[in-house]
């Protein structure tokens, strides 16, 4: 999800008008690479990605915490209110 709301799109989905049967959706999803996933979005939601991906165990939240927090200061002024979880 942060993935889209970062880039507005997802590699394996197409526009609307294109209506996609779940299997379909499921093998987009399958065959795209993490690279094509994060292409052009912050590096933090690029690490975040990454890290919920590859995780065998409990997931360190403070650590995503603080890359959301991370992300919040890069942002402008304007956007940084979105990403206010405190």
């Amino acid at each position: 999800m942060l993935t889209y709301f970062s880039r507005g799109f997802l590699p394996c989905l197409t526009d609307d008008r294109e209506k996609l049967s779940n299997s379909s959706i499921l093998e987009r999803k399958v065959n795209s690479s993490i690279a094509c996933l994060c292409y052009d979005v912050p590096s933090e939601i690029a690490t975040i990605t990454i890290y919920i991906l590859a995780f065998s165990e409990e997931l360190d939240y403070d650590c995503i915490r603080s890359l959301l927090d991370k992300l919040r200061t890069t942002l402008s002024v304007s956007a940084a209110p979105l990403l206010d979880f405190s």
